[in-house]
């Protein structure tokens, strides 16, 4: 057997050719072959017999199916072929000879092979040939070779050795009981292995017909192995083992050994059990300086309850689902009571649990304080009236009757437990949504055992009393976790956890009404989804056989309404306003108040302004409640198609237009007169009126800066104004009843003109029908801008009543007394020729007192030249226009007139 491995190592180190697996052929030695080798120069009755002896020996060796073998001639055959030698000792080692015959010829052949079979002899070496190429390893050829056909022999080749496989050297083995010689060489041009036994015989049992390999030595190359020198398998495999030469190993040393869990140290050994807390079992209070207790997440070193009886910590083990339970209860502390994983447990929830702790050990301290109560006198509550103790006879002992209102008695006060509460509820409001959330449901759990001691009494003030302080307290609680869970994200799990974690609270007879107050659909929830898409408008459902309605708390609809606001998605937002519903209706009008702004901010322009008339907020409709600035925004909303950039219905710089539906023409001013006739308060508003007069006065489109733009429009010829002057009243009067008022066709011609007049006639009733006079009237003639023409319609309008001309002259010159600044600003706006035609139209009235509005004007035109660089052109107008036609003027007005034209004149 040692000669067997020594010569698998040996045929692996020399790419000895191996007979293929394929191979299920015994190997013989071809008659040609033994004739060249002059083993077979006798007569053919000698070659017969020695045929039949040859078949003998192969029958002994023959090659296993299963494995690849070389071919191993036996002894006695090559005894009898004369070739044998004297057999080397059994512990010979063998060698290998490589040897290239430089002759073709047969006989020098034959004689080189035999003389290197004797050096062999001597030497007791192994000779064969390395081939170059390694593919094809010796396989078993049956037709390519004629001496393979004539002898079945093995044929191997030359150029396909190099991958010959270790199988080769034990069969080799297998062929025969001592030491073999094998020899590959070329002889007549071809490759022959010969395999020559100890004594002296040399037999070839393969050639090769291909005469292109080559030996990688040259020609006469000889090769001996030293036997003594190391296999050629281990030099290989050291070889293998050094991958850089420069590489150094300079010191090595052992690894440490890493912290630890006690049931993971090698030092000692670990007994598991399901639960056994009594006393350390066996070995597993032993440790090593590595260490660490399981549950206490420190080094078991330091670990207080190690061995200690009952709790044993050393017997702790992760295998275990007790003690994997004592270590999450170890780990997430007072979160436990939340049932959370430790996988959810973040930083956020270990603060919130960190904070809890600190809170309720600082309300435990109040709360005992509240159960023992203060012993006070019962007459510093309740004052005694007995008879003994008035007059003199405050100061006497008391009487038998009153003796009750003289005794201690214990007050409890719940005031202090209500206050650290608050205090700690204001704490909460600047931590995160994780944290805030796990304090306030401590909070919530400890309020929930509060218990009142028997006999106490209740004060007027609420928060002296657990029963009225504890609603209370629970209601601000509440309410603000109801707006985190619609606004904060959580995960669903969380959220379940704690609503869970509320519900499995007893919450006390005064606090019923709470049960439900978690109860917030998520936004993923189904009939949600359904209204917010506009899928159900109605807010209801039926589910096995029963109404279902979307109700919600007020907190809970505040949060989604923030929510979807912060989202800019203003359509789901109107759909959600107009189909919940809440107990408290209240706080849900005065949300629904909105829904025509958030119209607006998608451009849905028309339905908005059918909701501000329609749309009804507890018991009146929503343009009943509009205030001042809320109808200003609207009516420059309406009439420019724009919205203000933010969320809240307030006036700001950035305006954005939007492309939406449109209002048709005659309908917006339709809902704007409508809404004024309603709302007292918006009619009485001269700001109100003069908002309205501006914005028609302006353009559609809104400046750069959000402001409205003036424009003037062309005076439309006397008929036409007499035409709708004659119509507007009937409107008017329709207006007042409902909304739904056909225009005549007159409006379509001259929309914007006609719409003007009406407006104008509009404010004229209200100066002829209300006894108040306005509170500004100098806006509302400021207001109508280069549009003049118009505002010689309200002129004329009011002239029937002197009263009230004299009212509303007055008020002019009161204003622009002591609005000199808003005159001047507009008249720099508007430039010269406003003002030429502003003062021409009061100058050119019937009615004095409205020709003295025009003088007044003129003085402070006067009175302010150099701030208004063209009032000589104004005076030369004045002298052109008013001076040749004033034929109404009094004596006294011409000659005022002239002398303030003088000024400007003279002024330079």
């Amino acid at each position: 057997m040692k000669t067997r491995a020594k010569r698998a190592a040996l045929s692996a180190a020399n790419k000895e050719v191996a007979v293929p697996k394929e191979s299920s052929t015994d190997a013989e030695i071809p008659v040609d072959f033994l004739e060249e080798s002059d083993v077979a120069a006798d007569a053919p009755a000698e070659v017969s017999a020695k045929r039949a002896a040859l078949s003998a020996a192969n029958k002994e060796v023959a090659v296993s199916k299963e494995s690849d073998t070389d071919v191993g001639i036996p002894v006695d055959f090559l005894e009898e072929s004369g070739v044998a030698a004297e057999a080397p000792a059994e512990d010979s080692e063998q060698r290998f000879i490589n040897v290239e015959a430089p002759s073709n010829d047969s006989a020098e052949s034959t004689t080189t092979v035999n003389s290197l079979v004797e050096n062999c002899k001597e030497s007791g070496t192994t000779v064969g040939a390395p081939a170059k190429n390694n593919e094809n390893v010796g396989t078993t050829e049956g037709a390519p070779a004629k001496n393979c056909e004539e002898g079945g022999t093995t044929e191997r080749t030359p150029t396909n050795c190099e991958n010959e496989s270790p199988m080769c050297s034990e069969a080799a083995d297998e062929s025969a009981e001592g030491e073999n010689i094998t020899i590959e060489a070329f002889v007549d041009n071809r490759f022959r292995v010969i395999s020559v036994s100890t004594q002296e015989s040399v037999i070839v049992i393969s050639d090769d017909e291909e005469a292109e390999c080559t030996l990688g030595l040259g020609n006469s190359v000889l090769i001996i192995e030293d036997p003594s020198e190391k296999s050629m398998v281990e030099e290989k495999r050291s070889e293998e083992l050094v991958l850089d030469e420069e590489l150094a190993i300079t010191f090595t040393r052992s690894g440490n050994v890493m912290p630890h869990a006690r049931y993971d140290c090698t030092a000692h050994p670990f007994v598991r059990t399901e639960h056994d807390t009594s006393a350390p079992l066996e070995n597993n209070a032993n440790v090593c300086d590595q260490c660490y207790c399981y549950l206490c997440d420190k080094p078991a070193l330091q670990c207080s309850y190690w061995t200690t009886a009952s709790i044993c910590h050393c017997n702790a083990h992760n295998k275990s689902i007790f003690w994997k339970s004592q270590r999450d209860a170890a780990l997430a502390g007072i979160l436990t009571i939340f049932d959370l994983d430790l996988t959810e447990i973040d930083a956020d929830l270990r603060q919130g649990g960190f904070l809890l702790l600190t809170f309720v050990h600082e309300l435990t301290i109040e709360y005992n304080k509240y159960l023992m109560g203060t012993r006070l006198p019962r007459d510093q509550i309740f004052p005694c009236t007995c008879v003994c103790h008035r007059g003199h006879a405050r100061n006497t002992v008391p009487c038998p009757p009153c003796t009750l209102y003289h005794t201690e008695i214990i007050l409890y006060s719940y005031t202090e437990v209500y206050k650290k509460v608050e205090e700690f509820l204001k704490r909460a409001e600047n931590e995160k949504p994780k944290t805030a959330a796990v304090i306030l449901l401590g909070i919530v759990k400890e309020l929930v055992f509060h218990k009142e001691p028997p006999l106490a009494h209740q004060f007027g003030d609420p928060s002296s009393s657990l029963r009225s302080a504890t609603p209370i307290l629970l209601r601000k609680i509440l309410g603000n976790l109801q707006k985190m869970l619609v606004l904060s994200g959580f995960p669903n799990t969380l959220c379940d956890k704690f609503i869970r974690f509320f519900q499995s609270l007893p919450l006390p007879p005064h606090c019923y009404c709470f049960s439900n107050c978690l109860n917030v659909l998520p936004w993923d929830d189904l009939f949600l989804i359904t209204i917010l898409l506009g899928q159900n408008i109605t807010g209801q459902r039926t589910r096995k056989g029963k109404k279902e309605f979307l109700c919600e708390a007020v907190p809970v609809i505040q949060a989604r309404v923030q929510k979807l606001e912060e989202e800019a998605n203003y359509k789901h937002l109107v759909r959600y306003l107009k189909a919940v519903r809440c107990n408290d209706i209240l706080p849900l009008q005065r949300l629904r108040e909105k829904i025509p702004f958030y119209m607006c901010k998608y451009g849905n322009f028309p339905e908005a302004a059918q909701s501000l008339v329609q749309l009804k907020c507890a018991s009146c409709t929503v343009n009943v409640k509009l205030s001042v600035a809320e109808f200003t925004l609207y009516l420059k909303m309406f009439r420019t198609e724009s919205c203000p950039s933010g969320k809240h219905l307030t006036d700001q710089d950035e305006w954005t237009s939007l492309k939406g539906n449109v209002l048709k023409k005659g309908i917006l001013i339709k809902l704007i007169l409508r809404i004024l006739f309603v709302n007292p308060a918006l009619f009485e508003s001269s700001k109100c009126w003069s908002t309205l007069i501006r914005t028609w006065c302006s353009s559609p489109v809104l400046g750069p800066k959000g402001q409205l733009e003036p424009i003037a429009y062309p005076e439309p010829n006397i008929d036409f104004q007499r035409s709708v002057m004659d119509i507007a009243f009937p409107i008017l009067e329709e207006l007042r009843r409902q909304t739904h008022v056909n225009l005549p066709q007159s409006f379509s011609v001259m929309p914007n003109e006609a719409e003007l007049i009406l407006i104008v006639r509009a404010f004229a009733q209200k100066l002829l029908f209300d006894p108040k006079p306005p509170a500004s009237v100098l806006s509302i003639i400021l207001a109508f801008g280069k549009n003049i023409w118009a505002l010689r319609d309200l002129l004329e309008a009011i002239t029937p009543r002197n009263d009230l001309v004299y009212q509303f002259t007055q008020k002019v010159a009161d204003e622009l007394c002591t609005q000199k600044e808003t005159a001047l600003q507009a008249w720099s706006l508007y430039g010269s020729q406003y003002v030429c035609d502003l003062i021409y139209t009061f100058l050119m009235h019937l009615n004095m007192l409205v020709r003295s509005v025009g003088f007044h004007m003129m003085d402070i035109l006067i009175e302010n030249f150099n701030m208004l660089p063209w009032s000589q052109q104004v005076a030369h107008f004045l002298q052109n226009k008013v001076s040749s036609s004033c034929i109404f003027f009094t004596p006294a007005e011409r000659n005022e007139l002239k002398k303030k034209i003088e000024v400007c004149q003279a002024r330079r």
